[in-house]
Order: C-alpha cells, then sequence, then structure tokens
C-alpha cells in the first residue's frame, strides 16, 4: 500500500506543480528524441519502446499498428511529429487517469 500512495503523490505532485510537470516532459522528449528537434517521430517513439522492452525485458513491444494508432491520438495537428504541446495534453491526461485509479485503490484498500 506505501508504494501504491508514493505513486499517488508523486503524480499529484506533477499535476499541480506547472514546473515539475515541464521537467518530466522535457527527460521524456530527451529520452526519446534521436535528432534532438525537440519533435518525436513514429520512428523515434518505435525505436525507444522497442529498447525500453526488449532491452530491458520488462514487456512485448506493442505492434506497429497498436504504436501508429496511439501516436495518430497523440498527433493532434497531424503533421506526423509530436510537439511538447501535443505531448503535454497526452501525458496530463494520462497521468489524470493513473491518479483517479489509484485513489480508488486506496479507497478500496483502505475499506
Amino acid at each position: 500500500m506505501e508504494g501504491v500512495m508514493e505513486a499517488h503523490e508523486a503524480i499529484e505532485k506533477l499535476l499541480k506543480d506547472k514546473e515539475a510537470f515541464d521537467k518530466f516532459l522535457h527527460e521524456i522528449v530527451d529520452m526519446i528524441d534521436e535528432n534532438r528537434d525537440k519533435m518525436l517521430s513514429f520512428a523515434e517513439i518505435e525505436n525507444f519502446m522497442n529498447r525500453i522492452c526488449l532491452d530491458f525485458g520488462i514487456c512485448q513491444p506493442p505492434s506497429k499498428e497498436r504504436l501508429q494508432e496511439i501516436f495518430e491520438k497523440i498527433d493532434a495537428d497531424k503533421n506526423n511529429l509530436i510537439s511538447h504541446e501535443e505531448l503535454a495534453v497526452a501525458m496530463h491526461r494520462i497521468l489524470e487517469r493513473q491518479e483517479k485509479e489509484l485513489t480508488e485503490t486506496m479507497k478500496i484498500a483502505s475499506a
């Protein structure tokens, strides 16, 4: 339960602290952005997912089709690149969803 509470606190901080959230986004982009143009291409994201999943053995990478589907949802202006702003919107939604799930988990665990 302690790990759930720590994760919840970390997510809450990111959602409430714009500076922390921006730093978090910059760290993500720095990990993925191979050509350092501050934009994320499909190929860069695909390479990153393959590296993470295969190199660390934590998961199977998503199929190219599934990854393309997710990429297209995030790429709001449909220019085949994910900008800082597009990534911010997507990550904010993801973090809000995770925060809500962790809140529910903590409620169930404390009942």
